[in-house]
């Protein structure tokens, strides 16, 4: 009999599903608190009301500070593991999928969203923006969308590597992965984020293996002991916050195994949660979510700064809710509507 929380079809894993939406809701929250970024600068008003500097914002700004840390390796770790599920057996096939998923989303949305929001809310202007847009062609920009050409290339050099050292020992694959990850500065050539895409080549190939032992690992865990093992995690995190003992590995290792003993916690504890409309909804449109945030957090600074939101408590709370639960649902929106043209399109064709 299958445990709680084990697939919830063919190819999916509950844990994983919830994984996903929370790191996404993760990366909202890190993204939802800075003021100064890229030629966007604003300052809080003399006037702000005490909410900005209530106990409820300091929470949220040292989470976003902290999901900083490692939500990113996350996202990597995630998708190793993801793939190991539903493994491309040739290069060609794989290469085709991922730039249909990865490249074309990039280059659509950075080209048709992200680039004209920045401009119309300040973070370009009208003599640096052609050049933004060649950057953001060939890779050099400094959008959120990065993420998507580095993750490219992580499926394909994982490829290579683990048919180059044979398909059975996923070990020497990790160890080839640590030392290009490490040395990934030195490499003598970058080509549309290649070098950035093997900064995260480690964690990939991490996420592979560790899908390779959760069965396993999963065999000797009951809820109990999870609730534990997270509390114990806690307990680690907590203390590091507050006499700073552990370097940046171990800080990603522990956060990204914490949360995944979350999703853990969660799919045993609450066994329907993962067919719930609304996390299906969130689950459904989490790639919308990553694609269209960060652009639509400039929009509502734009917004907050122009008629001073923060001059008033419900106007602090209105700021901080459209930064995360706000932009969460017009990118959900914006999803939904891009789905509903994408199959008229088909239909057409």
């Amino acid at each position: 009999m299958k445990a709680k929380g084990d697939e919830l079809k063919k190819g999916r894993v509950n844990e994983y599903d919830l994984l996903r939406v929370i790191a996404t809701i993760l990366v909202v929250i890190g993204h939802s608190c800075y003021l100064v970024m890229g030629g966007v600068h604003y300052e809080v008003p003399a006037d702000s009301s005490w909410v900005y500097d209530s106990n409820l914002f300091r929470i949220i700004r040292f989470l976003s500070g902290w999901v900083y840390g490692f939500h990113m390796p996350l996202f990597f770790l995630l998708s190793g593991a993801v793939y190991r599920l539903k493994e491309e057996d040739g290069l060609k096939r794989l290469a085709c999928n991922k730039l249909k998923r990865l490249i074309i989303p990039y280059y659509l949305c950075g080209l048709l969203f992200m680039l004209p929001v920045k401009l119309m809310t300040g973070y370009y202007n009208a003599d640096n923006y052609n050049e933004a847009v060649v950057k953001f062609l060939v890779g050099k920009g400094d959008g959120h969308l990065w993420f998507l050409p580095a993750l490219f290339w992580c499926f394909i050099i994982f490829w290579c590597l683990h048919r180059l050292v044979g398909k059975r020992n996923i070990y020497p694959v990790l160890v080839l992965a640590a030392l290009i990850q490490y040395f990934h500065g030195q490499l003598p050539f970058d080509f549309f984020l290649f070098k950035r895409g093997m900064g995260y080549l480690f964690w990939f190939v991490l996420g592979y293996w560790f899908d390779g032992v959760r069965k396993k690992l999963s065999e000797y865990s009951y809820y109990e002991y999870g609730v534990c093992k997270f509390l114990f995690l806690l307990e680690i995190m907590i203390l590091d916050i507050k006499i700073d003992f552990l370097n940046d590995f171990f800080v990603i290792i522990i956060c990204s195994y914490a949360v995944y003993l979350l999703c853990i916690i969660l799919v045993k504890k609450y066994e329907e949660l993962c067919e719930r409309w609304g996390f299906r909804l969130l689950l459904r449109h989490s790639m919308h979510i990553y694609l269209f945030h960060d652009p639509l957090e400039y929009a509502v600074l734009l917004a907050a700064f122009s008629y001073g939101w923060l001059s008033s408590r419900l106007g602090c709370l209105a700021y901080m809710g459209m930064r995360i639960i706000g932009v969460i649902i017009l990118s959900v929106v914006m999803g939904y509507i891009v789905d509903k043209l994408k199959s008229k399109l088909l239909k057409i064709s």
